[in-house]
């Protein structure tokens, strides 16, 4: 089945409300479908066999789809479009007011207690003009090679869609490899980031936390040097770890949990950014900064990914997700500004449905 055949595919399976996805890996140019048999049973949350996983970040169900009820394909991702010049969006005031009262709210509780970051997020709804998987997948697939980029849907979540620079954590057998990402700034060709020590700062509290989250699972890890990271119009902080498992602890869906949710999208300490988080951003995030990805897909290996740069697609608008860490030396205007430059990766995909 070519590439075509694959889109027009989506579009029939997505009109009888079956469960598919169709994902590519970073840095690659074959695209992976994933279709769930008419007449099967597509209900299962569970991880224990073979397929791809969508878990939600708080509330909300995990859902899979197996391959033992799905047929697979896979074809090479055509070059032929360029991305957009920046989509302008309509000034709201209100949601801007109400965005940076969160974030002030976020640094006033991290000044009072002895809490570092919190991770405070919004939502944006998009008006289309017409709706097109078929574009959608075009642009997904092209824009963003140096992302996971996806295509979900699920009768029990709709359909999803992003394009994440973030790896949760990838197995193969007894050997682990994960990442901290963090900080933000809008991506210049030929200029070198200068980094702030709020966001410097901010990298390495994601990474104190996952290594120490890592240790009781694992008896080696490596840890990189800090490197610029580019993700479509923005670049980040980005630290490897890679490491050897130690016996009896490569169950991918307990090692997710353990990692999930990290600084990056939550906070620190995790337990006291997750109750500010669903106590003050009244909406709920629903699939916007949980994990997915393949199990055991390919040669054993299974890749869980944070789902950033996100929206959630229907007939008539788009759900884009967006967010920022929040430190005591945040500004909440530059965290708002952070926002609306993210909004930017799902709204290039968009700008022919516009």
């Amino acid at each position: 089945m070519d590439y075509d055949q694959i889109s027009d595919k989506i579009e029939r399976h997505y009109q009888n409300q079956l469960p598919f996805v169709v994902y590519a890996t970073p840095e690659s140019d074959t695209l992976n479908a994933i279709f769930t048999k008419e007449g099967s049973d597509h209900n299962s949350s569970a991880m224990s066999s073979n397929g791809f996983v969508m878990a939600p970040f708080y509330h909300g169900e995990s859902l899979f789809i197996s391959l033992e009820e799905s047929d697979t394909y896979s074809a090479v991702i055509p070059i032929n479009i360029e991305a957009s010049e920046r989509v302008d969006l309509d000034q709201n005031s209100t949601e801007e007011t109400k965005y940076k009262k969160l974030v002030l709210d976020a640094i006033n509780r991290i000044a009072t207690t002895e809490m570092e970051k919190i991770v405070t997020s919004r939502k944006l709804l998009q008006l289309l003009k017409f709706f097109s998987l078929s574009k959608v997948l075009d642009r997904l697939m092209q824009l963003y090679p140096t992302a996971f980029r996806y295509i979900w849907y699920h009768p029990k979540s709709g359909l999803w869609v992003g394009a994440t620079p973030e790896v949760l954590l990838s197995i193969k057998e007894d050997q682990f490899v994960t990442m901290a990402l963090a900080g933000t700034q809008e991506y210049q060709e030929g200029r070198t980031p200068e980094w702030t020590e709020k966001e410097i700062a901010e990298q390495q509290w994601v990474v104190d936390d996952i290594s120490q989250r890592l240790q009781p699972i694992a008896n080696v890890i490596n840890i990189s040097k800090i490197r610029d990271h580019r993700a479509g119009n923005l670049v980040h902080l980005r630290t490897d770890f890679s490491g050897t498992l130690k016996k009896g602890s490569n169950q991918i869906g307990d090692l997710c949990r353990l990692l999930h949710p990290t600084p990056a999208i939550c906070g620190t300490p995790r337990e006291a950014a997750l109750s500010f988080i669903l106590e003050n951003e009244n909406y709920d995030r629903s699939y916007y900064t949980g994990f997915l990805g393949p199990i055991g897909i390919s040669s054993n290996q299974s890749h869980c990914y944070v789902n950033l740069r996100c929206m959630k697609l229907e007939a008539e608008h788009a759900t884009i997700y967006v967010g920022g860490g929040v430190t005591e030396g945040s500004i909440p205007k530059t965290e708002w500004e952070e926002t609306e430059s993210k909004l930017q990766t799902m709204l290039n995909v968009l700008a022919p449905l516009l």
